[in-house]
């Protein structure tokens, strides 16, 4: 019996996890309790175990990618069991409507559409959507059975091309932010604006560097300011630890 091995909940405030790294591989034999794969959440990262018996029979989503939670990853299950079609499921999921419903029944219309029918797209897929104004039933999905994820929806608005271009031009790198530091992030922000604060203060001996700055300016003939050899320290630092950008 095929199984369906959905992106675990390991925490109240869970929402979505990354899978950072596959720990089998299609075909391994898989016991229940064996370590399947590393999740990221937003406050660490965890070995997901198997709560089925079988083969690893289809890897659906890869490596880095991030999944809502509750959506499927992969399928588990005997030698001769088939993998379910991706896109009848589609079509069962799209219809909410039972069978013996009224004809003039109005169907279940949700947020962001704008042709009326159905679409699949994760929770944060549809919010990014409606904060970006695009259409999210124009969008063709990339996630599992066709679903929208939030990569789809920033695409679609013309962030990746922007980050693309920026990249090919040579003057910028965009690293994205993983779940982890998001969160970090936002706990951050959060305590800036809602915690008082308190300052301390530290004196330094600058004095061989304004030595260095008056020799520098008389030799070269320019002005370098001592606020610009703060700058060039602080940019020193940030090469070497990029991630405080």
């Amino acid at each position: 019996m095929i199984t369906e091995v959905t992106m675990p909940s390991m925490g109240a405030d869970m929402t979505e996890g990354t899978i950072v790294k596959w720990l089998k591989k299609e075909g391994d034999e898989v016991k229940r309790g064996d370590k399947l794969a590393e999740i990221e959440t937003d406050k660490t990262v965890v070995e997901m175990e198997s709560y089925g018996e079988g083969i690893l029979k289809k890897i659906v989503v890869n490596e880095g990618q991030v999944v809502p939670v509750g959506d499927l990853i992969a399928y588990v299950g005997e030698e001769g069991d088939e993998i379910p079609d991706p896109s009848s499921s589609s079509s069962s999921e799209t219809s909410s409507k039972p069978k013996d419903a009224p004809k003039n029944e109005a169907p279940v219309i949700s947020q962001n559409q704008a042709s009326g029918a159905r679409v699949k797209a994760s929770p944060i897929a549809k919010k990014l959507a409606s904060e970006l104004g695009v259409d999210i039933s124009t969008i063709s999905g990339t996630g599992p059975g066709g679903r929208i994820t939030r990569e789809d929806v920033e695409a679609a608005s013309g962030g990746a091309q922007t980050v693309e271009s920026s990249q090919s031009s040579g003057n910028t790198k965009t690293i994205p932010l993983t779940s982890m530091r998001k969160a970090i992030a936002g706990v951050v922000s959060k305590s800036k604006s809602e915690i008082p604060h308190f300052y301390i203060s530290n004196t330094a001996d600058m004095s061989d560097a304004i030595k260095a700055r008056s020799e520098f300016n008389e030799s070269k003939g320019l002005k370098v300011s001592v606020n610009d050899i703060v700058l060039y320290a602080v940019t020193q630092s940030l090469k070497k630890f990029p991630k405080f950008n």
